[in-house]
């Protein structure tokens, strides 16, 4: 009686342990996911300004071919 009390006890400690360990396992990755989401919206959001005011185009383009000035491979990709 005490063995199969015992060997109950453990099974459901061991089933507690294991769905805790999963739940915070997966708590990490969904804050990074959210975190990699809302990055993503502010870097549109830039991109967007930059594309919509003319100044900041030539800009961005006059930073992009100073950057990639002795690269020819560079280059051509933005193309």
């Amino acid at each position: 009686m005490l063995k199969t009390n015992s060997l109950i006890i453990s099974i459901l400690i061991v089933l507690l342990a294991s769905v805790s360990l999963t739940n915070a396992q997966e708590k990490p990755s969904e804050k990074k996911d959210t975190q990699t989401s809302v990055q993503h919206d502010d870097i549109q959001k830039c991109m967007d300004k930059i594309a919509a005011d003319s100044t900041l185009r030539m800009q961005m383009m006059d930073k992009m071919m100073m950057h990639n000035k002795c690269n020819k491979e560079c280059m051509m990709q933005m193309w």
